[in-house]
């Protein structure tokens, strides 16, 4: 089997699917008048909505990381703009950034040695992305952290802890990692993975009142 380096930390901005419709769709009808624009954009996105899935880990009775969501995405029409969304995951219990006030470059940050270098030094969030190569696994990790990782092409076999193996291979389907041992594969021998996480700093898992330390094996 190849292997080949994953850089946790690369940075990259996320593709919205529905607005790269839209973008699309505007292209293919340019010259059309703007009242006959929303109406086509309504009928082309509400018909083809993608096959995503929403998986999300949590751990078992013996404290071991495993799968505890496993669906489709559910999409919501917004006729007035001719879209639909999906809710992926919600947090009510942090933040708000005061980010949106500052000039610095937040791919310049450093990230902290202990816990990965994937998550800033203190409470923050990390978007990155990854590449790996055709036959590349990563080592099982775990880190002190909810991530939102988004299929951007390729595939990917997501490895548990418990030793279950999950196939992921429709561009958009998402995984939130709840601070769970786990590490990635892709089963390809000639396309490389690309996928996009969105890392957000969590206290670690307990198990029997104890927390889960941050490691990669």
């Amino acid at each position: 089997m190849s292997t080949c380096t994953v850089d946790f930390a690369s940075r990259a901005c996320c593709t919205l699917s529905a607005l790269y419709k839209i973008h699309c769709q505007l292209i293919h009808l340019h010259g059309q008048r703007p009242e006959t624009l929303i109406s086509t954009c309504e009928q082309t996105i509400m018909s083809t909505p993608p096959n995503t899935r929403r998986i999300v880990t949590s751990h078992n009775e013996d404290g071991q990381a495993c799968i505890q969501i496993d669906s489709k995405q559910q999409w919501h029409d917004i006729p007035s703009l001719g879209a639909k969304v999906a809710t992926i995951y919600i947090i009510e219990d942090g933040l708000p950034t005061k980010d949106n006030n500052s000039s610095i470059d937040g791919a310049e940050r450093e990230l902290d040695p202990n816990n990965l270098n994937l998550l800033p030094k203190g409470p923050g969030a990390n978007t990155g992305a990854t590449l790996l190569c055709p036959g590349g696994v990563t080592p099982m990790h775990r880190s002190s952290s909810q991530d939102y990782n988004i299929l951007v092409e390729g595939e990917l076999i997501l490895m548990m802890e418990d030793g279950s193996e999950t196939h992921i291979k429709t561009p958009g389907d998402v995984v939130v990692m709840k601070g769970g041992l786990h590490a990635w594969k892709n089963p390809s021998t000639t396309n490389w993975a690309h996928w996009v996480t969105v890392l957000v700093s969590a206290e670690p898992v307990e198990v029997d009142g104890q927390p889960l330390s941050v490691m990669s094996v």
